[in-house]
């Protein structure tokens, strides 16, 4: 049940979806006793600490990024762990909700004492706690244990006791938390959170969830770079064949396949740069810099580009596919590594234009000379 000034209320009402439902202090003002307790990843911010600092490490290191993965047989804790020691993160950066920072700013002005509460390594949890610095203590995952879920739980009881904190969180992990609070926050809750969080929970706030996800979907694409790929077309039209039907549908098809890969790239750069593009003044402003796409989006819509534009690259010809897989990989290797160095840079971005050309060659079979 959903509860508005002490009255139920349909949990689907947008009116109560954006309405604070209970106060933060009691009619005689003194302050709540009840601790707030707020997670992280997604709540506090809008973007996931382990993914974010792994890709980091990707970036730096894609050596040392395989052999972490191997600690991942050991425990996601131990995995955690060993991500913290090799990669830092600037907590100054990082895409925080200006709502629910604003909200525990009021909360913590009333006397409430506020938690940090998640599976994040304590190493970043307390960086990113000093950083804002309304948490009056942090409770966060280390070497030994991954504190989500269950054991999230087991130590929020034995901290505070079931149904003596309040408890912030926005995803279907959380869900295991909320009956045990004495009031749910739902924070940009993911699909099919709220319907089954208001069936055993005492929900209390909603901070809805931002629209423009699709948009955001679009500007992490680019579309506008995929002028480029007209390149493709060149073969084509050198050889006076433009008008034949079957080689433009074969041209055009292999356009819309580089175009996908072309933008599979682009996200996958962007998610290599995130702290880089969160200090540029107009880089940060990007969907993925910028938290309105969050890593685990960014990375599905990079995966499902590249599936879909290297199958359509398989229906063209074997041979073409194989020149957008060298495609992609240089760019991959650009964004690595080779954009770092001043001529190599400029060699490999000048030779992914002629690359093109001789794609477009390749898919209607035509040598340019």
């Amino acid at each position: 049940m959903v509860l508005a000034a002490g009255h139920a209320v349909n949990p689907r009402d947008s009116g109560a979806r954006l309405q604070a439902l209970e106060s933060v202090n009691d009619m005689s003002g003194r302050p709540d006793p009840i601790p707030l307790c707020v997670d992280l990843d997604g709540t506090l911010i809008r973007t996931d600490v382990l993914l974010e600092s792994f890709l980091g490490l990707v970036k730096t290191s894609p050596l040392r990024a395989i052999r972490a993965l191997f600690r991942l047989r050991r425990g996601r804790a131990e995995f955690k762990q060993d991500i913290a020691d090799q990669v830092d993160l600037d907590a100054s950066v990082l895409p925080y909700d200006d709502e629910v920072l604003a909200y525990l700013r009021e909360e913590r002005a009333g006397g409430r004492r506020i938690v940090l509460a998640t599976a994040t390594n304590e190493k970043y949890a307390r960086q990113i706690a000093e950083h804002v610095g309304l948490f009056d203590e942090v409770l966060a995952s280390d070497s030994k244990t991954n504190l989500s879920a269950e054991r999230k739980l087991d130590r929020l009881r034995r901290r505070f006791g079931s149904g003596n904190f309040d408890y912030a969180g926005n995803s279907h992990a959380d869900l295991r938390i909320w009956p045990e609070a004495r009031s749910a926050l739902l924070v940009r809750p993911e699909r099919g959170v709220e319907a089954r969080d208001a069936r055993c929970s005492r929900i209390t706030r909603v901070f809805p969830a931002n629209g423009g996800v699709t948009t955001a979907l679009l500007r992490a694409m680019r579309p506008h770079q995929w002028l480029k790929n007209l390149l493709l077309l060149v073969p084509l039209v050198a050889a006076h064949r433009i008008t034949e039907a079957d080689l433009l549908a074969t041209a055009l098809l292999a356009f819309v396949s580089f175009s996908l890969c072309a933008s599979s790239a682009y996200v996958a750069n962007d998610l290599l740069d995130l702290r880089a593009d969160r200090h540029h003044p107009r880089k940060r402003l990007r969907p993925l810099a910028s938290g309105a796409l969050s890593v685990q989006q960014g990375l599905g819509l990079s995966l499902v580009l590249l599936a879909c534009g290297l199958g359509l690259g398989a229906i063209v010809s074997t041979a073409f596919l194989s020149m957008v897989a060298l495609y992609y990989a240089l760019t991959l290797a650009y964004s690595l590594s080779i954009k770092n160095r001043v001529v190599a840079d400029i060699m490999l971005l000048a030779g992914l234009y002629t690359l093109r050309i001789i794609a477009g060659g390749v898919a209607v079979q035509i040598v340019p000379t």
